[in-house]
């Protein structure tokens, strides 16, 4: 089994996991910060032996070329669905590859490209998403349909989730996103525009009255991200395999009503304000 930096690559989706994540391992290049524009390049990075050598393979348009197309689809991209959907459209790491090049030469090829193409925040609403080069999602309202938003497994349950990584077992990204499956890490960031839920996808899509992106909340108040997060918990634990959750899911189902209930009269009081206002003026 090829290894990386202590860390064992097993498959395909390993080594893109470790590409993209960067979080992991020395080389974690250009990084845009949400207070600061100015990229800069970790030293550890090696140059440009790796490009040299490998530019004329054919087996790098094999990566290059999905890597632009999934960008003109959609500006931002997490790192789980960006890897699973390198390899179906075709990027291919066989044991011969790896063989040939060695797991981290190639990894740092296609971090090159993928670096060519895209940048991300180091904190914020974005954090650690794939951002294509010259899209700010800070200056685009509409992006907030491409928000992070976070789940963590109640303490009482973590001890499934321990087990299950100890085995080596995965789920797919695109049953994760669709509340299949329970997550098997205690703690997983999700992109609202993938989640297959009726709720979050009309939610995300209303109006917003943010003027601005903060970094806390991105282009939603507290309230609706507070909200959306209640029904991410909500939807996980309606699917956990085991006893053990019933009253957890009571208490987010009683909360996530809670807060529709909250912001409705917050929203509907505005007009009445107005009216009043209006009647003072003229009487």
């Amino acid at each position: 089994m090829e290894t990386f930096l202590g860390r064992s690559i097993g498959n395909e989706l390993d080594v893109l996991e470790w590409v993209l994540d960067r979080d992991r391992g020395p080389s974690k290049g250009w990084i845009v910060t949400a207070n600061s524009s100015a990229p800069y390049i970790c030293p550890t990075l090696p140059g440009c032996f790796y490009r040299n050598t490998l530019k004329n393979d054919w087996s790098i348009k094999m990566v290059e070329n999905p890597i632009g197309i999934l960008f003109d689809e959609r500006p931002i991209w997490i790192k789980e669905s960006l890897a699973e959907l390198l390899l179906e459209k075709g990027l291919n790491f066989g044991s011969n590859m790896l063989r040939r090049w060695s797991a981290w030469a190639f990894a740092l090829y296609i971090t090159s490209l993928l670096f060519r193409t895209a940048y991300y925040f180091s904190n914020g609403p974005f954090l650690r998403f794939w951002i294509r080069k010259g899209f700010d999602p800070r200056k685009d309202r509409e992006s907030c349909i491409y928000q992070r938003i976070d789940f963590r497994v109640p303490p009482s349950l973590r001890s499934y989730c321990d087990t299950k990584i100890a085995s080596g077992l995965t789920h797919r990204w695109e049953d994760i996103c669709a509340f299949r499956v329970f997550p098997y890490k205690c703690q997983i960031s999700l992109q609202l525009f993938e989640l297959v839920d009726d709720y979050i996808q009309q939610e995300i899509r209303k109006p917003s009255n943010q003027a601005t992106c903060s970094c806390a909340t991105g282009w939603f108040s507290s309230h609706v991200l507070d909200s959306l997060r209640l029904h991410v918990a909500v939807r996980f634990l309606s699917v956990y395999p085991k006893p053990g959750a019933e009253s957890l899911l009571k208490s987010a189902s009683a909360r996530f009503e809670k807060s529709k209930r909250v912001r409705i009269p917050a929203k509907d009081s505005r007009p009445d304000v107005k009216r009043q206002q209006v009647n003072k003026g003229s009487s």
